[in-house]
């Protein structure tokens, strides 16, 4: 049975007299502070503290044994300054602009509950909701000095049995093509293209969904993994499938008229091979639509504010990502990550490698770039006018 103390205190939510109390049980709280060194020594400094999140700050756990009610929580709601609508301030996600009012629940997995917002100080509340958001689903700068190691370990995983679970999770052709075709000028770009190649297919979802829309198209996918072929064999044959690399496409010159890499920059060690490979793959005036993840919302504040510093005295600077390869890989694809893909950085990539980026989108995580039409020699001599 739980060590606790039984104290005359009436339970502030229903009256219940006495209520329990007992030092607060989480590893590393001392006197209702953790020290933020102790979990993640690489972001922290030494006596960095943020309060505990069980104890509210308080070193103890206080509640009452007839409604089960949190004592804190619930004194604190008592005190708590009304809000325009009549209600209770709590500086919530919603209340702090991150969310609507009224909706918490897409946030991410670690979203801030209902009964943890206590109103406090907004900047602190926000630090805390922003530490909460991402302690899940954190990704992590690579500290080594060997990159291509990551690309090794990452391509091992994709082809292990453990690996399956992965491609298993990617989702079916139906959803794949309602994200995609939602985004800016995707289908107007699909029904203008003859050969359309999914580079990094996963599943095959898109690329089969497009096959089944467009039976008159050549439609191509590749993968590292053999799974993405197992899982696209099951839903259709009409698609050409080759298990490659992304950074070696099995592609010949100029015979591309689209190519689709959805979500898979951020997932490769040398995103400028993966771009260089497909202006090689791609006909004059094919375009390339990518889509990436934002994975500025996914590292500690001091590593995002880092990279917008370094994207100007540093511009060409390539971050690479410790891949977070376990069980819950599955559930969050962001964590095999191995480039903190950011939208400067690409478009930067993409113009250097002779692309015209037409459109991006931040709000969509897309990137629009055509490989623009080689000019006639002969144009090069109109500039003598005199001649």
């Amino acid at each position: 049975m739980d060590d606790y103390d039984i104290i005359d205190e009436a339970c502030p939510k229903c009256g219940h007299n006495p209520t329990h109390v007992r030092g607060c049980l989480v590893v590393g709280c001392e006197d209702g502070m953790i020290n933020l060194y102790d979990e993640d020594p690489i972001f922290f400094a030494p006596g960095e503290y943020q309060p505990c999140r069980e104890c509210h700050g308080t070193g103890v756990d206080w509640w009452c044994p007839e409604c089960g009610a949190d004592c804190e929580i619930e004194e604190r709601r008592k005190s708590a300054r009304p809000d325009r609508k009549g209600g209770e301030e709590w500086f919530s996600l919603e209340c702090v602009g991150l969310v609507p009012r009224g909706d918490i629940r897409s946030v991410s997995a670690a979203s801030l509950p209902v009964r943890e917002c206590l109103p406090m100080n907004k900047i602190e509340t926000i630090r805390k909701i922003w530490a909460m958001a991402t302690k899940h689903c954190r990704v992590c700068p690579y500290t080594g000095h060997n990159p291509d190691e990551l690309g090794l370990l990452i391509a091992e995983y994709y082809t292990s049995t453990a690996g399956q679970k992965y491609y298993d999770f990617l989702g079916d052709s139906k959803n794949s093509w309602e994200n995609m075709s939602a985004r800016d000028r995707f289908i107007e770009i699909v029904e203008s293209s003859w050969r359309i190649a999914d580079c990094g297919c996963g599943a095959g979802g898109l690329a089969s969904e497009i096959a089944s829309r467009y039976p008159e198209k050549w439609m191509y996918a590749m993968d590292i993994s053999g799974h993405a072929f197992s899982k696209l064999f099951e839903r259709t044959q009409k698609v050409v499938w080759n298990k490659a690399s992304v950074l070696s496409l099995p592609y010949g010159d100029e015979s591309m008229d689209m190519i689709i890499s959805r979500f898979v920059i951020e997932h490769v060690v040398d995103p400028r091979r993966l771009i260089s490979e497909a202006f090689r793959v791609l006909r004059p005036g094919g375009v390339l639509y990518m889509t990436y993840a934002q994975l500025l919302l996914k590292v500690k504040l001091s590593v995002a504010i880092r990279e917008i510093i370094l994207s100007i005295v540093k511009p060409d600077h390539i971050t690479h990502l410790m891949p977070q390869i376990d069980d819950e890989t599955m559930g969050n694809s962001d964590r095999d990550a191995v480039y903190l893909s950011t939208p400067w950085s690409i478009t930067r990539m993409l113009t250097q490698a002779g692309f015209t980026v037409e459109l991006s989108r931040w709000s969509q995580s897309l990137v629009i770039a055509r490989k623009v039409e080689s000019l006639p020699q002969t144009t090069n001599k109109v500039v003598d006018r005199d001649s």
